[in-house]
């Protein structure tokens, strides 16, 4: 090990004081052995530093910080080296607020539109997940400020997130959900966080096997954190693999470790592995960095938010109605444009430093203006002159802040009724109203066909707004591809009928058919495909070579493709390159991506890129191996704009050509539960929880119990009476529904010290009418 010699010199207590947090965000330090403590905070688009009373909700007051666009636009980009960038001036940010380690970023795969968190996930697509996650850590780690990678998996919607189990197959498991974790850790970061979830039936904090496979397989060297309250048995955790429990569960545990390595349940050496991987981290990072709010490079990040914004945001649509013009009389409709929609809510939620608005700045693009302040005014009807007066409307849209928030999911995909009241009322103008969405998961949009233009703004950060403008009137070409798929309808989505509810098993029927692997292969017409974006230019795609024709294993391939930009405006574009298997025996979908360039062209001119295509990037998991294996016979190499664009194939062979195809039958017999429960031989589910209660059990369960009902109002009262925004309605929703779905255990090492975990056990004792005991265990602070 190496700090061996620091542990031979810890005391048994002090080895278990390292593996658990000091408060909700440091380190414990050992001070007569110069070991320091590390600051942690949130950050995946900015650093959230709390100033006093540390939560995971975003509920508590934080320090100002630079608000960047969310990762569900960010990514939208496909800019790795704009990741790189945010990655870099988030760690400067980090700094200077006093944080050692950035929890970030999240690279959670959007298995279905309605997961509340989605927001905070780049994509529904693994490689791209991994790519910009990649590109993002190094950037952090550049300035000594360490990243942590989150949340580690299948961690993929928040409805009864702490005790909810993923079923998910091997190949699923490989292919989707672990894909963009791997990749995402060839940037060696300093921590990988995992969930709060189940997977298969155990906790994925305690689960030795997947964390044998982050270590061995994957050579993973860091520190292995959970997510916040998420340790159900630190005995067990220990001896699965994860390091440090976060945050501090007080002297809990400490007998119980004791006590097992007394009993040979627990092996020492796992103890001591779990410090020496603790030791590392905060020797590595720290020590805890004094605070400077102020830097002196406010400009510097507003910059970059901007410019992240503004390479971001995706034309969806237009018939020509944009880039608008400044001599044009323009009609402003929308009051998220006096609100904007700029983040989600939750852990990540932040203060910003400052705020550009679009009122503020329109003066500059537009000369004849008017501004609808009430949405209410054309509700009634009393606008029709104006209306009929302005050559192009500008509308607003997005959904309400309850509906994006960490603790919650969505239960439609439909915009808020007045938004949708609105629509219909302005019927009439749609052909000359460009829609502009603030926005940070997918929509069904109303009259999507009849707008002139629609606009994905997104959540944009606090430097947006002159992004959306300049973007409006063409002084930046929009150059944003979706990274995930806009469908027509909820039931289209294969996850839909397994997504959310209130039962802990989840079962990933749909498989490896996430997103546009689905929408590819049934096939099904979408509203917008994944890897889909306009531009004010065109661009053509020419030709495509490889430098051979047949590959083996282990060879790598060299693809080239050349476009063109045939338009009269310098713009951007991200080649896609997708692989097709001609006539697979294995189920697979119809297409994968397996890269992507983006790269500027000037009118008139002609790129080529090279694409280094490993063979690897042909295989597929096979269950009866445990490992990638690849099909022989034909396959292509499609070059396009999106998912469905094949304007270049290029066609290469791995030995003999296969014979029959699969039944398209298969699909649907594939994605029912049957088929998942024959692809695992059994579904490994948990029953469902009876008396007596325990700590591991949530208010759902609790709450059935008069005791349990009480207890819940007290916590919940609470909660509200220290949450600074509890006097907005939908944050009561928030709170009241996430306390629902949290274990007492969670809610009581989040309790910064309020209620101990054996208070919490006193608690439950009550509850299951142990009177004495419980009451006994309530004056016991330790």
């Amino acid at each position: 090990m190496k700090y061996k010699v620091i542990i031979d010199n810890l005391t048994p207590e002090e080895k278990v004081r390292l593996i658990t947090g000091k408060n909700v965000w440091e380190t414990y330090p050992i001070e007569r052995l110069n070991i320091p403590s590390v600051f942690m905070a949130d950050g995946p688009h900015g650093i959230r530093r709390q100033v006093d009373t540390g939560d995971n909700l975003g509920i508590n007051q934080s320090y100002p910080s630079t608000l960047y666009p969310s990762s569900s636009l960010s990514g939208c980009s496909f800019d790795e080296n704009l990741m790189f960038e945010l990655g870099k001036h988030l760690a400067m940010e980090a700094k200077e607020q006093g944080v050692n380690l950035v929890l970030g970023p999240g690279i959670n795969i959007k298995r279905h539109p309605l997961g509340g968190r989605n927001f905070e996930y780049f994509s529904e697509d693994p490689l791209v997940s991994g790519r910009l996650a990649k590109a993002w850590i190094k950037g952090i780690e550049s300035e000594g400020v360490g990243a942590c990678v989150k949340h580690f998996t299948c961690n993929n919607q928040e409805t009864n997130r702490f005790l909810m189990n993923s079923l998910v197959d091997e190949r699923t498991l490989n292919e989707i959900y672990l894909r963009p974790f791997k990749i995402a850790l060839e940037a060696k970061p300093s921590a990988l966080m995992t969930s709060y979830n189940r997977l298969n039936g155990r906790y994925v904090h305690a689960n030795a096997d997947l964390i044998k496979k982050v270590r061995t397989e994957w050579g993973f060297q860091g520190c292995l954190i959970s997510d916040w309250g998420a340790v159900d048995d630190r005995v067990a955790s220990l001896a699965g693999g994860l390091d440090l429990e976060m945050p501090s569960s007080g002297d809990y545990y400490f007998n119980k470790i004791k006590q097992a390595i007394k009993q040979k349940t627990l092996s020492e050496r796992s103890l001591d592995e779990a410090v020496n991987h603790v030791l590392d981290l905060v020797f590595k990072l720290g020590p805890k960095k004094p605070l400077k709010p102020k830097g002196g490079n406010e400009s510097k990040y507003h910059e970059l938010a901007y410019r992240i914004a503004s390479e971001s945001m995706v034309l969806l649509q237009n018939k020509g109605i944009l880039p608008l013009k400044k001599p044009e009389k323009v009609m402003l409709i929308g009051d998220l444009l006096k609100k904007p929609r700029l983040q989600g809510g939750g852990s990540s939620h932040i203060i910003p430093r400052k705020v550009d608005y679009v009122l503020d700045l329109i003066d500059n693009y537009a000369s004849d203006l008017t501004y609808l302040e009430n949405e209410t005014d054309v509700l009634k009807g009393n606008c029709q002159t104006e209306l009929e007066q302005a050559e192009k409307i500008i509308l607003v849209l997005g959904l309400n802040e309850e509906d994006e928030t960490e603790g919650t999911d969505r239960v439609t995909l439909d915009l808020p009724l007045k938004q949708r009241s609105l629509v219909e009322k302005l019927k009439p103008y749609l052909g000359k109203t460009v829609l502009v969405l603030m926005t940070g998961s997918v929509v069904i949009i109303p009259e999507r066909e009849n707008f002139g233009g629609v606009v994905l703004a997104g959540l944009m950060g606090q430097a947006g707004a002159k992004a959306l403008l300049d973007i409006l009137y063409g002084t930046v070409n929009p150059s944003g591809k979706l990274t995930e798929t806009y469908a027509d309808a909820l039931e289209d989505y294969p996850a839909t009928p397994f997504f959310g509810g209130k039962t802990e098993n989840v079962p990933y029927a749909e498989g490896i058919f996430v997103g546009y692997r689905y929408f590819l292969t049934k096939p099904k017409e979408v509203a917008y495909p994944f890897g889909y974006g306009l531009s004010y230019t065109e661009f053509r795609y020419q030709t495509i070579k490889g430098n051979r024709s047949t590959l083996t294993e282990g060879t790598n391939l060299k693809v080239t493709v050349s476009v063109a930009n045939v338009g009269a405006m310098a713009g951007k574009e991200t080649v896609q390159l997708y692989l097709r298997k001609v006539n697979s025996r294995i189920i697979r979908p119809n297409k994968v991506l397996i890269d992507f360039q983006k790269v500027l062209i000037q009118p008139g001119k002609t790129a080529e890129l090279d694409f280094f295509v490993p063979s690897d990037a042909f295989a597929v998991y096979d269950e009866k191996v445990h490992d990638y294996i690849i099909e022989p016979g034909e396959y292509e190499i499609i070059a396009g704009g999106n998912c469905l664009d094949e304007p270049l194939v290029f066609k290469v062979f791995f030995g003999k050509e296969t014979e029959a195809q699969i039944n398209p039958e298969s699909l649907d017999e594939y994605m029912r539960v049957e088929g998942l429960a024959q692809r695992m031989g059994s579904l490994p589910t948990i029953p469902k929880r009876k008396r007596p209660y325990t700590l591991n059990d949530s208010f759902r369960i609790l709450r059935k119990n008069i005791l349990g009902r009480l207890l819940f109002a007290v916590i919940k009262n609470q909660a509200l009476k220290l949450s600074r925004r509890s006097r907005e309605a939908w944050m009561k929703k928030v709170i009241k529904a996430t306390l629902l779905d949290t274990p007492l255990r969670t809610l009581a090492v989040m309790s910064s010290g309020a209620l101990t975990l054996k208070q919490a056990e006193g608690l439950i004792d009550l509850i299951n009418g142990k009177f004495s005991s419980g009451i006994k265990k309530l004056k016991n602070k330790a």
